[in-house]
C-alpha cells in the first residue's frame, strides 16, 4: 500500500497541470474539477487531447482547446503561476 502511494506521488503530471491538482489524475482515469463524485471518470487519454470534455477546462491543462483553459507554469527561478492557455 505504501509503495503504491509513493509510486502515485512520483507519477508525472500532464503538461500544464498544477501540482495541487494531482488528485484528479489517477490510474482509473481523470475526473473534471467541476464533476460530482457520482460522475464517471474520463479515460486518461482524454487529458490534453485538444478536445474540451470538462465544462471547467480541467481536462486540457496543456492545450488551448477550452475557452477557460489555464496552463500551470513552474516558472523555474521565478514564481510558479497559472497563465491563460488561449
Amino acid at each position: 500500500l505504501l509503495a503504491a502511494a509513493v509510486a502515485r506521488a512520483e507519477a508525472p503530471l500532464p503538461r500544464g497541470a498544477a501540482p495541487e491538482h494531482r488528485g484528479l489524475y489517477g490510474s482509473g482515469g481523470f475526473r473534471c474539477r467541476s464533476a460530482s463524485e457520482a460522475s464517471a471518470p474520463l479515460p486518461a487519454a482524454a487529458v490534453n487531447d485538444d478536445y474540451c470534455d470538462c465544462d471547467d477546462g480541467s481536462d486540457e491543462p496543456g492545450t488551448a482547446a477550452c475557452p477557460s483553459g489555464r496552463f500551470f507554469c513552474q516558472n523555474a527561478g521565478g514564481i510558479p503561476q497559472f497563465v491563460r492557455a488561449g
